[in-house]
């Protein structure tokens, strides 16, 4: 079984110092006081409601991220792509590439 280090908060080789919390249900009025709850408690330092809307957000593990990264490169050899979607596609795989590189050792 493969182990990973998990890295501590305080660590500057983790490039995403923060847990993310994901509470189904709430309004953009809650989403707003629970960021601003956590501002006051001090248990975060800002936050920010997503408009399920306008953006798709999921949180993916390590397997799930290099399955993308993987299928993004494969999919920039393409010709098939337009130079905003390469440009989108490439910047997408890069973060994908700094986060598999640094949340864990």
């Amino acid at each position: 079984m493969l182990r990973r280090k998990r890295l501590k908060v305080d660590d500057p080789r983790l490039v995403w110092p923060s847990w993310s919390v994901d509470l189904p249900g709430l309004s953009e009025a809650n989403a707003k006081r629970v960021i601003a709850w956590s501002a006051k408690e001090q248990l975060a330092i800002g936050g920010s409601p997503v408009d399920p809307a306008v953006s798709f957000t999921s949180h993916i593990d390590r397997a799930m991220a290099e399955s993308l990264r993987d299928g993004l490169r494969i999919a920039l050899d393409s010709k098939a792509l337009s130079e905003e979607q390469r440009d989108l596609m490439a910047g997408f795989a890069e973060t994908l590439d700094d986060w598999l590189a640094n949340a864990t050792d």
